[in-house]
Parts: structure tokens; C-alpha cells; sequence
């Protein structure tokens, strides 16, 4: 039984520590990692964010208050993982990185053994966090919908006098006939009849 070719992981490393960092992607030249490109830590923006990276690993000598301001700058656009491997005691705690999307945090001596699992727990720790994310979004969107929906329902039945169902019977035939979904049928009734009762 052939076995399934092991994906390439891409990623990227912000140095503040440049030996520390060539460590790292010493050891990841063996593994299913890819490196796509190294930044030092003041050029890590803008350039960084149109990468085509899944991880983003920062080697660094501290975790101190300037950086703890950029890295919540990146977790906020959900891009890629984030590690940071940080040389020496930091000004942050564990606890206060991952509450802004950080996805490992290693301090002090490099876990050469266990650096490869310390990554793929935290780029799967970001891929759960994204899919769980995505479905949120499309369950908030399913809601908001059937809300308008129901909203453009109630104005129909008001208005012409319907039960439940010929209202929405009449806001799908609407939306086929018009090649619309059936949601932007619903607002624009519901608009409708906004605008009307403020002419009122």
C-alpha cells in the first residue's frame, strides 16, 4: 500500500537573532517544511502579509512590549500560524500571547527534539481555529438570513393580507423569477417597507 506523500509546510521566519533563527531552519531542512523566506524584525512589514506562507516563526531575544503590539497587529488578519521562540525571559506571559492568536510560545534553550512537533501542534491549533472561525461566520450569515426572511414574511402578510406560507411561497417564486436569492428578495420588501411607513 503506497503511503500519501506528506505536504510541504511553507513558512517564514522573522529573526531578532540570526544565529538562533539559522538553527531553527537547520533543523527544519530535513522535514516537510519549506523555507520561503527570512525577514530580520524590522522589515517584517508590509511585505510579509503577501507571502504565501501557512507559518510564521519569530526568533527572537525577548518578547518585549513593541512586539507583543506587532504580533497582535498580524494574528488580526487570520493569514498563517504564529510561533515565536523567544532566547530569554519576556515582558509577556504565555497566557497573554495566545490570547491574541499567538500559536506557540517556547522561552529559553531551543527544544532541538521536539521543534518539529511544537510547530505542527501549533499550525494545527490554527487550522482548527480558522475552520471553527469559517463555520461561526456562515452559521452567523445562515441566521441573518433566515431573520430577513422571516421579517419580509411578516411584512407580505401584513400587507396583502397572506398566511405564512403564500408569503414566503411568494418571495421564492419572486426570487426565481428574477434569478435573485431568496435573501435579497426579502430585503428589498423589508426596505420597501421601511421607506413606506417613514413617508407615512
Amino acid at each position: 500500500m503506497n503511503k500519501q506523500p506528506i505536504a510541504t509546510i511553507r513558512y517564514g521566519i522573522v529573526y531578532q537573532a540570526p544565529i538562533f533563527a539559522q538553527k531553527i531552519s537547520n533543523l527544519l531542512s530535513v522535514s516537510q517544511f519549506s523555507l520561503v523566506a527570512k525577514w530580520s524584525l524590522d522589515d517584517i512589514e508590509p511585505e510579509i502579509i503577501d507571502q504565501p506562507i501557512e507559518l510564521l516563526i519569530f526568533c527572537v531575544e525577548r518578547v518585549d512590549k513593541s512586539l507583543f503590539q506587532r504580533l497582535n497587529q498580524l494574528t488580526i488578519l487570520k493569514q498563517f500560524a504564529i510561533v515565536v521562540f523567544a532566547k530569554s525571559s519576556s515582558q509577556c506571559e504565555a497566557s497573554r500571547l495566545a490570547s491574541i492568536g499567538v500559536n506557540g510560545y517556547v522561552e529559553g534553550p531551543l527544544p532541538e527534539h521536539r521543534i518539529i512537533s511544537i510547530l505542527e501542534s501549533a499550525l494545527g491549533r490554527f487550522r482548527l481555529l480558522s475552520k471553527l472561525q469559517k463555520d461561526l461566520t456562515k452559521t452567523k450569515q445562515k441566521l441573518s438570513s433566515v431573520k430577513v426572511v422571516e421579517q419580509a414574511k411578516l411584512s407580505l402578510m401584513r400587507a396583502k393580507q397572506l398566511n405564512e406560507n403564500d408569503a414566503y411561497q411568494l418571495i421564492r417564486k419572486t426570487a426565481m423569477d428574477n434569478s435573485q436569492k431568496i435573501e435579497d428578495v426579502a430585503k428589498n420588501i423589508v426596505a420597501l417597507e421601511q421607506l413606506i411607513n417613514q413617508s407615512h
